[in-house]
């Protein structure tokens, strides 16, 4: 079945990558980058539009019965995991110096690579890892069909985040990017006001607050999110 019809739950898959540099700028041992994706696959048999570039992107292959399967690449996502207690520098530094984007996470921590007292307040803060999601793609496709997305995003968290102190994004309407000349701002935008709700918006329904102006959180620790996924679960999987 091709997920331009009913979807197919059980065609997903999530899988998670995390990895460091041997040598290298960034080459702390307390940061880690990872990347996070979700496919869905059918049988190359199932009919697929001519031009599926909006499903995203797609590969054929032949699984271990021999049978050829198509299968498109619907999310990615990436970013950092930092761990306080092997990095070798301090973290709010490492970030300032990593790109903007990056600069946007030092205010979670303190001097001292512990979280900062602020943020101490707003999270139960079990663990001391965290997790720092830099961007997210979606195929076009998938996007405006009820939550697939945040869905998707909640399992690959699941992976690897549950046992984080604390999950972190920073919201930015990144597809505006594709009808704007990026050189004059794209804050000056006319939708960008409108858009980037939206984005927030979308956060805080998967447990995310915001911290600071350009950071939102959340402590996978705490009922919110888990209460968020289980809500999004039911309304997702009702006519299942």
């Amino acid at each position: 079945m091709t997920p331009q019809g009913q979807i197919d739950w059980a065609s997903f898959a999530v899988n998670v990558n995390i990895s460091a540099p041997v040598v290298g700028h960034y080459n702390d041992p307390g940061l880690m980058r990872w990347t996070g994706t979700a496919t869905y696959t059918v049988s190359s048999d199932d009919k697929s539009p001519a031009d599926d570039a909006p499903l995203g992107l797609s590969v054929v292959h032949t699984d271990e019965r021999g049978d050829r399967e198509k299968q498109w690449t619907v999310l990615t996502m990436h970013g950092l995991l930092v761990d306080p207690y092997i990095v070798e520098s301090r973290i709010d530094d490492l970030l300032d110096g990593m790109s903007q984007d990056y600069s946007h996470f030092a205010p979670l921590f303190g001097g001292d690579n512990h979280f900062h007292p602020d943020l101490a307040e707003i999270i139960e803060g079990m663990h001391s890892a965290a997790v720092l999601i830099d961007r997210v793609y979606m195929a076009e496709t998938w996007r405006g069909r009820g939550g697939v997305g945040r869905l998707l995003i909640s399992r690959i968290l699941r992976i690897f985040a549950e046992s984080a102190g604390v999950v972190a994004t920073h919201p930015f309407p990144i597809e505006l990017f594709k009808e704007w000349d990026d050189r004059t701002g794209l804050a000056e935008h006319p939708r960008f006001a409108e858009e980037l709700a939206k984005v927030e918006r979308t956060w805080e329904s998967l447990g995310f607050q915001r911290y600071t102006q350009h950071c939102w959180v959340m402590d996978p620790a705490m009922r919110i999110h888990v209460d968020s996924v289980a809500r999004l679960e039911k309304t997702l999987f009702a006519d299942t």
